[in-house]
């Protein structure tokens, strides 16, 4: 991934430096395709890393919440076969 950064920034870098040259010659739009064409794969990966980034934040909150969801429910049948109070249900370390 390293190397298609620095071939995108060369690209960039090469068409600012030289821009008279560019400018003379109208390539102005032939430099923006290459530095596209350049960038595109790094998009794509770009992309993939913040979807499975993503899926992974989901799934960690909602273990979080299906194991507090857990914890509520076994607290509310506690209370409810008398084997506990509420402020029992809610104190977690005295």
């Amino acid at each position: 991934m390293q190397e298609r950064y620095e071939e995108a920034g060369s690209i960039a870098n090469d068409a600012i430096s030289n821009i008279r040259t560019v400018a003379s010659l109208c390539a102005q739009s032939k430099m923006v395709e290459i530095y596209e064409r350049k960038c595109l794969a790094l998009k794509a990966h770009g992309i993939r890393q913040g979807i499975t980034r993503a899926m992974g934040y989901g799934l960690s909150t909602m273990l979080v919440n299906c194991f507090h969801g857990a914890c509520f429910f076994f607290g509310a049948q506690l209370v409810y076969h008398g084997r506990a109070t509420i402020d029992q249900v809610f104190t977690v370390s005295k």
